[in-house]
């Protein structure tokens, strides 16, 4: 329990102190005692939390607000709550006759350990075996619920979980609201919902496999979902992509044929029969924490493949990381130049709407949008080094890797004319010089968190079953996996719609100016910013009243823009004869 009681503890700790710190005067004033409690929290609170004899000795996760209220609030200290606990104590250790009696009973009768017996295999019939196994689960369920109830037994006679009925407690978490006026109505009751661990009623007679699993261990169940589902980067990339990846390879394998089998690669054969130790390993490595989608294969073959031992390896990832670093002092003193002289939050402001010029607006957003380069550019730099560090994602230059992909190929064959070179493409996340020189929004993109759009491609795009609705499905994934917020939304699924009209002007120009002049290159990447600008606003601003208060602003002068090149690209062929004198070479 040590483990999960210091992990829940920090993130209890950060989250209130990060409250604290960016409450007003006025906020700070409304918020619970026991969050400006854990933003000071003293070492010898954090001890007595972890190695209090409850802790020690019980299995319900709680909370460090659960530890603290069990002898701070001032129901705790009330008589009623002795003649509660003791009820609930009594109430709750009734079952254990039962589940001992079972248990003891059952296992004299059919021993689980008859299991490991090679009589069991060959003396007895399949129905017998199949029947047994349901016998020794039920018998595994009988300890466990003794264990269980014991936990809560020990938690309940201390007092700690017990709240008033009125607070709505829930497994792990404790109190839904605390609001003292619930107080003045209650009845003197209490509940330990708190530390209520397993509905053993629930898990035996309900009807699916997911309501038996949230009736399950619903303490370590909360734990699980505060502070690694909700805290996981990535986590929808991850996990998703790694059961394809398991499905695929597992398909494979059961469809081979003898010969086949011995072809299917080493990574793919182990995907097939992954444990869950692997699987925890792949989602929770520091490395795989980074900014950089990786797939298994690559977190493997940085642990199992004999080139991720080689000498040559740490001379090369060393020359990478010290490359890729150059580029950091540079750009955090562009970053942080430009916000101190123009700060992004000046946008909250009503001044930046009632004092500044519409000019002022529409250039305001492209400083804006330099700054939030920056800031990725530098997340995504430092995530390359952190991985590449580790010797993630190098493979011998010969094996031809792509962005999350990695190796085209690992034929051992190319070894042998190995020049001993490594390439980190692999782990490459961003193209930072063409991301800024390209000339089109879709390049840009394309050369933008590469080893993302390797994964919308894979899990997304190529599986989704419509073919003329791929790119949707794609699009409606991405902006999902950005955020709830409706900002994200209404950048990507517009970004989309602007690429469309650009490519149709591209191809307009395209078929007038075979080879695009200089000024023409300036016009066309000035106007690619542009519209990365103006459309990542609401990516900036997430909140719509935000965003649309400064679209209003400038009139929407973006989208009036945008409105013009459309028109450009339908008409092209008569504005090409009324201002070049000619039609264009293809006018389709």
């Amino acid at each position: 329990m040590l483990p999960k009681q210091l992990v829940g503890l920090a993130f209890e700790v950060k989250d209130a102190t990060l409250k604290c710190r960016k409450a007003s005067k006025e906020e700070y004033e409304q918020i619970p005692y026991h969050e400006k409690e854990l933003a000071e929290i003293t070492l010898k609170n954090i001890f007595g939390y972890c190695f209090n004899y409850v802790s020690v000795f019980s299995g319900p996760y709680f909370t460090y607000r659960t530890y603290r209220d069990s002898f701070v609030e001032k129901y705790s200290s009330d008589e009623k709550l002795a003649e509660a606990c003791d009820s609930n104590t009594v109430e709750t250790f009734k079952s254990i006759v039962i589940v001992i009696v079972l248990y003891v009973l059952l296992s004299y009768l059919w021993p689980p350990r008859r299991i490991f017996e090679d009589e069991f295999y060959t003396d007895q019939s399949f129905i017998f075996r199949l029947w047994y196994m349901c016998l020794v689960c039920f018998i595994n369920r009988m300890k466990l619920y003794f264990g269980l109830i014991v936990s809560q037994c020990v938690c309940s006679a201390a007092g700690v979980g017990a709240y008033p009925s009125v607070f709505q407690s829930t497994p792990g978490q404790g109190p839904r609201t605390k609001d003292p006026q619930l107080l003045e109505n209650w009845d003197g009751t209490y509940d330990f919902n708190t530390i209520k661990n397993c509905d053993i009623y629930t898990v035996e007679t309900c009807w699916t496999f997911q309501e038996l699993a949230k009736c399950w261990h619903m303490s370590i169940q909360y734990w699980l979902y505060v502070n690694v589902y909700k805290r996981v980067p990535n986590r929808k990339l991850r996990l998703v992509g790694l059961a394809f990846e398991v499905k695929d390879a597992t398909l494979k394998c059961r469809k081979a044929s003898k010969e086949e089998y011995e072809q299917i690669p080493y990574h793919e054969k182990e995907l097939a029969e992954i444990t869950l130790r692997n699987i925890f390993g792949y989602c929770f490595s520091y490395v795989v924490n980074t900014e950089i989608y990786l797939t298994y294969r690559t977190y493997r073959d940085s642990i199992v493949e004999k080139y991720s031992s080689d000498e040559k390896l740490d001379e090369a990832c060393e020359r990478h990381i010290a490359e890729k670093f150059k580029l950091i002092p540079i750009l955090t003193v562009l970053y942080f130049t430009l916000i101190y002289f123009w700060p992004f939050e000046r946008m909250f402001e009503d001044e930046f709407y009632t004092e500044q010029s519409i000019l002022f607006r529409i250039w305001y957003i492209w400083i804006a949008f330099i700054i939030f380069r920056l800031k990725m550019y530098i997340i995504m730099i430092v995530s390359d080094c952190i991985t590449s560090a580790a010797g993630v994602g190098a493979y011998p230059s010969v094996f031809q890797s792509t962005p999350g992909g990695g190796p085209r190929t690992k034929d051992p064959g190319l070894l042998e004319d190995w020049d001993g070179t490594y390439d980190f493409n692999t782990i490459k996340n961003c193209d930072i010089y063409t991301v800024e020189t390209c000339l089109t929004s879709r390049e840009s993109i394309r050369s933008w968190n590469m080893c993302v759009q390797y994964w919308l491609v894979m899990y997304v795009y190529k599986r989704f079953p419509i073919r003329n609705l791929r790119a949707v499905a794609t699009v409606v994934v991405s902006a999902f996996w950005h955020g709830n917020n409706l900002g994200y939304h209404f950048c990507i699924v517009l970004s989309v719609f602007y690429i469309v009209i650009e490519d149709q002007c591209l191809k307009r120009l395209r078929s007038s100016f075979p080879v695009f002049p200089f000024w023409l290159k300036g016009c066309v990447w000035f106007f690619k910013f542009f519209a990365f600008s103006y459309l990542a606003i609401p990516f900036q601003l997430v909140i719509f009243s935000r965003f649309w208060r400064y679209y209003s602003s400038v009139y929407h002068f973006g989208y009036i823009i945008f409105g013009c090149q459309y028109v450009l690209a339908l008409f092209w062929p008569k504005i090409s004869i009324i201002f070049l004198g000619r039609k264009p070479r293809r006018s389709e």
